[in-house]
């Protein structure tokens, strides 16, 4: 699965005393989206935990947020996230919240995350990161790795 969505009702929590979605919110929001990506995408979560089992986690570096029309309590967004490129030291996620009822696009960020580990990664390490990028843009997981 290239691309997953999920749906957030906007609550007044979310929201400023205008009634209109805090910017930094959607943050908040996009990071959903990552979640539910990998809760959906079971053979990218099994290689995520694989990598954490090694010391290889992916920390945020890099976020550009493009505000495009606003989003009032009562709305729900649909987040739609995409993990688009992969490499063994790093991903880039593209994501894009919609206003669900009109389609109107309210936001959009692409996010890159690096691969860290202190550096010191095993070179099958190095595998495991370059396949979970094959398997998102291709759809398969290459025999060559153990899940």
């Amino acid at each position: 699965m290239r691309k997953t969505e999920v749906k957030i009702k906007i609550r007044n929590y979310h929201s400023d005393n205008q009634n209109h979605v805090n910017n930094a919110r959607y943050l908040e929001f996009y990071e959903e989206g990552s979640w539910d990506f990998l809760e959906k995408n079971k053979n990218v979560g099994k290689l995520m935990k694989t990598l954490a089992e090694d010391g290889i986690v992916h920390v945020a570096v890099n976020i550009n947020c493009n505000f495009r029309n606003s989003a009032v309590v009562g709305d729900t967004l649909r987040i739609e996230t995409e993990l688009c490129r992969s490499t063994n030291r790093s991903f880039t996620w593209l994501k894009k919240v919609f206003n669900d009822k009109s389609d109107i696009l309210v936001t959009d960020a692409e996010n890159k995350n690096m691969i860290n580990s202190d550096f010191r990664m095993k070179p099958s390490s190095f595998e495991r990161c370059r396949n979970l990028g094959d398997y998102i843009i291709h759809g398969s997981i290459p025999k060559v790795v153990t899940l």
